[in-house]
């Protein structure tokens, strides 16, 4: 008993790029006629607040039109903007297939700029889907195509991106040198949204690496400038991730408070992956309150949202927290093919890692073997149980 589970309460957010109006060159801004303008602005402003569902409506509607007059270059804007609000929802296949005719359609036209935020976009979706060695060369080429470009906005987008697989695969020291490289180019650019994200991003790296104080200073910092671009999604985001810290902090009534703060914000918004972490990390703390009905009920939950969206890692966790809690209450059997169930799970998130990523990634879930074979002691089942430590 006494095992420690994960609350896995930090989100980092992926930086998706889109390409805005504004940013556009006067020769892109010449391939919109006064009506697609509106449409696109009025889907990028709901971008911009949050509102996807709406931005779909929109963004479809344009697509159709674009289709049938035959602008390949709206066309292919379109499918990437597409790709970034659907990656948002949850839908992170549905993105890649988006972000992929996105691609091609720009490498038929040339346009490097196209390219690179299709790539983006295209990685993103990878990530989420927790193809990291698809992502990481994506990011990578798309990195090369910036830089070359000078587009700076872009580069901290990559930057950022490249920080979030190298925490995911366990890497923080790695994860927080890329945020601070992307945070010393947004600094030069005036662009205080981004630099909201980037500081939650650091704030995340810093609470991997044990070091909460500065974690807790990052969060607020990113929350004050959230709030100030009135950023309904960085607002809940670092809400939850706040809380994470102060669960760190063994303050667990401000921890649940935050959490159940952040939870119906990224309802609202529609962002999944948030939602799933914010039940997984709600009922953490009810199981080291010894909450076991309402920890069961928060767990199963967020197993719920994360099998919806297809987050691999996501769901181990919550698999290994829940085999951990059903174990504690002698609940042998369920226990036994939760965690199992958590290992197919992590078993298929390891393919195509290079050797030193493999080890990393593995030793960020390697917790659900060694529950699995106190599970399997407990239950007489001491063949099984050596097999799991070999």
């Amino acid at each position: 008993m006494g095992f420690q589970t994960f609350s896995w309460g930090i989100g980092v957010v992926t930086l998706l790029m889109q390409l805005q109006l504004g940013l556009m060159m006067p020769m892109a801004l010449a391939q919109f006629n006064a009506e697609l303008e509106q449409m696109y602005n009025s889907a990028s402003e709901q971008i911009d607040q949050g509102n996807f569902t709406e931005a779909i409506v929109i963004l479809e509607r344009l697509l159709a039109i674009t289709q049938q007059q035959n602008n390949l270059f709206l066309e292919a804007t379109s499918l990437n903007d597409l790709a970034l609000v659907h990656r948002n929802q949850g839908n992170a296949k549905l993105a890649v297939q988006l972000a992929t005719k996105a691609l091609t359609i720009y490498q038929q036209l040339n346009d490097e700029r196209g390219i690179s935020v299709a790539l983006n976009n295209q990685a993103s979706a990878y990530l989420s889907l927790g193809q990291y060695p698809q992502a990481i060369q994506g990011f990578e080429q798309a990195l090369k195509l910036v830089q070359k470009m000078g587009e700076k906005s872009g580069e901290v987008n990559i930057l950022s991106n490249l920080g979030t697989i190298y925490r995911v695969l366990g890497q923080h020291r790695n994860s927080l040198s890329y945020f601070q490289q992307a945070l010393t180019v947004i600094k030069n650019l005036n662009d205080p949204s981004t630099e909201g994200i980037l500081f939650n991003n650091i704030g995340s790296a810093y609470i991997y690496l044990g070091e909460y104080e500065q974690a807790k200073l990052a969060f607020e910092q990113s929350l004050k400038l959230a709030k100030q671009e009135q950023d309904a999604q960085g607002v809940g985001q670092v809400t939850i991730n706040l809380g994470a810290v102060y669960e760190r902090f063994k303050e667990y009534d401000q921890a649940l408070k935050l959490y159940q703060e952040g939870l119906p914000i990224m309802e609202k918004v529609g962002d999944l992956e948030a939602v799933g972490q914010a039940l997984n990390n709600i009922g953490y703390i009810y199981w080291i309150q010894n909450q076991y009905p309402q920890a069961f009920e928060f767990y199963k939950k967020a197993l719920e949202v994360r099998r919806k969206i297809q987050d691999k890692r996501g769901e181990a966790v919550t698999l290994i927290n829940l085999g951990v809690a059903e174990f504690e209450v002698g609940k042998l059997a369920e226990a036994t093919q939760t965690l199992y169930s958590a290992i197919e799970t992590v078993e298929s998130l390891r393919p195509g890692l290079s050797d030193a990523n493999k080890v990393s990634f593995f030793e960020t879930l390697s917790k659900s073997y060694g529950v699995l074979q106190q599970v399997l002691i407990e239950q007489k089942q001491i063949e099984k149980a050596l097999e799991i430590a070999e």
